[in-house]
């Protein structure tokens, strides 16, 4: 919402598309990463 410069979320939603997948596929990145956290690469 803020990133976007809406003042209300509502209009956020209106352009933003969020299926069950990407919600698993998030959800399952940050579990493998818990479980066994990504290497930090430096810049």
């Amino acid at each position: 919402m803020q990133l976007m410069g809406h003042a209300d979320i509502q209009t956020t939603l209106l352009y933003v598309q969020v299926t069950p997948q990407d919600v698993y596929l998030q959800y399952a990145r940050a579990v493998a990463q818990h479980i066994r956290p990504l290497p930090v690469t430096s810049s």
